[in-house]
């Protein structure tokens, strides 16, 4: 797609769509780091989730692993999908919530990180309360665009 397209495909969505696509790339974003911080990075993300498994008191660390993996997966599936406006994963989103806020993966997780690389410190309920707020606002969102219909 050239530049023209693109510019054009994007003066063509609606508020909505917009956020909606924005959404979908933050979680794409998002995965991608992981996994980019885990390639070139021993210490990245994922070899650091598999090392504080082996080391702690989870009875199943590959099953754990493999739960993570799997979530993560379907963020990336979730927001590809969003990103190229199709409905057809609507319901992963619904599905992530009660996930996003138990394992801390904020869709607004660049916040987080300038405040993280600022030294601003939040308590932990403002961060709860935020991601809360967030994730809610998210799932709200998902289901004005769902209720639209397809171009």
């Amino acid at each position: 797609m050239n530049i023209a397209k693109m510019i054009n495909y994007s003066n063509n969505l609606s508020g909505l769509e917009k956020t909606i696509v924005a959404i979908g790339a933050l979680d794409v974003i998002y995965i991608a780091w992981i996994l980019l911080s885990s390639v070139l990075n021993l210490d990245g993300a994922l070899p650091d989730i598999w090392r504080n498994l082996q080391t702690s008191d989870v009875q199943s660390p590959l099953i754990m692993m493999s739960a993570i993996m799997l979530f993560n997966s379907s963020l990336f599936i979730c927001g590809a999908a969003m990103l190229i406006r199709n409905k057809n994963f609507i319901l992963l989103n619904y599905l992530h919530l009660p996930f996003r806020l138990l394992m801390g993966v904020p869709t607004l997780y660049p916040l987080f990180a300038v405040i993280s690389w600022l030294n601003i410190e939040l308590s932990g309920i403002s961060i709860l309360v935020s991601m809360l707020f967030m994730e809610t606002f998210r799932v709200a969102l998902v289901k004005k665009w769902q209720k639209t219909e397809n171009v």
